[in-house]
């Protein structure tokens, strides 16, 4: 590991640490408007009306890259159910995510930067990668610290619990 990657690690964890607040399940969820990798743009605003899955991970994150195949794969499963799924990364060096983008390959979902960690202090973020579902009216209904083995089957439930499924 070299020294960049230590003190981005340190200085997200110390960003993190520093909102002690955390979001829950019935908290309405904090909007953004944030630019994708690719240039685009992603306005949580303008997804209401569906179902949010919301990542947040970072290129140091282990966990994060095993996450992403499954969650690539699940995200082709649900878009067309209407459900979004949106990563936001914590990089504060953009080409890193670049580079675990092209790394992982395959990616099936729009990939958001966040250099400042703006939104990961919003929502309170204090693991690496942590996943929250959002409801069709902006509501965070649940919240998943980690990546476990068997994730894509637990959001697959809750995601179906909202569709009324």
């Amino acid at each position: 590991m070299n020294i960049k990657t230590v003190l981005g690690s340190i200085a997200m964890a110390a960003a993190v640490a520093a909102n002690a607040w955390a979001i829950s399940p019935g908290d309405t969820a904090p909007t953004f408007d944030l630019p994708g990798i690719d240039q685009s743009s992603v306005n949580l605003e303008n997804l209401r009306g569906k179902v949010v899955i919301l990542d947040f991970w970072g290129s140091w994150c282990g966990p994060c890259k095993e996450s992403f195949p499954v969650f690539s794969q699940l995200n082709r499963e649900l878009t067309a159910k209407g459900v979004v799924m949106v990563a936001i990364n914590n990089d504060t060096n953009i080409d890193k995510a670049r580079k675990f983008l092209e790394q992982v390959g395959g990616v099936s979902f729009q990939v958001i930067a966040d250099p400042k960690h703006t939104m990961a202090k919003e929502y309170g973020v204090k693991v690496m990668p942590t996943t929250l579902v959002i409801d069709q009216a902006g509501v965070v209904r649940f919240v998943h610290e980690g990546y476990h083995e068997g994730e894509d089957d637990v959001l697959r439930q809750e995601v179906g619990s909202l569709l009324g499924q």
